[in-house]
């Protein structure tokens, strides 16, 4: 009867979590990449880069974390902050090469999707069509970087 107990919980608390991740998903309007070195953010909104990253995002929680309780310092990632069309941010995720960590949860981006979005922001911010990432919090409402001393 515990083991039955057991398994119902996680089953809810399992699909709570992924109605939540649904629900923030449906409202972003607008992805700001922050890199690690927390210089530049590239802002993706309406286009079709912002739909596929959106999307890869939004694929990838859907499957199972290969790791649970991950505790590593999130400043030393690039990260992506969703914002809805009021400028409140949604929530974050770290970007660690080919995983994406979300409320400690870690989760690998298949094939290697997410090297050609790294490679597109770089091309960005040597065009200058980034925004400067101090500005962030200017643009975000809610939103207070812990991992600079702006």
């Amino acid at each position: 009867m515990k083991l039955l107990v057991f398994l119902v919980f996680v089953s809810f608390n399992s699909l709570a979590n992924q109605l939540v991740r649904d629900s923030d998903f449906e409202h972003s309007e607008t992805i700001y990449w922050i890199n690690k070195d927390n210089n530049n953010a590239i802002i993706y909104s309406q286009f079709e880069a912002f739909h596929m990253l959106k999307g890869l995002i939004s694929k990838t929680l859907m499957s199972e974390p290969f790791g649970v309780n991950v505790s590593e310092d999130i400043c030393h990632f690039d990260r992506l902050l969703f914002v809805d069309e009021q400028k409140n941010l949604l929530f974050e995720i770290a970007i660690n090469d080919d995983e994406i960590i979300y409320k400690g949860n870690a989760y690998i981006v298949k094939n290697k999707s997410l090297e050609k979005f790294k490679s597109h922001n770089l091309k960005r911010i040597e065009n200058n069509e980034s925004m400067l990432g101090r500005y962030i919090k200017l643009n975000v409402n809610g939103y207070s970087d812990k991992c600079t001393n702006f």
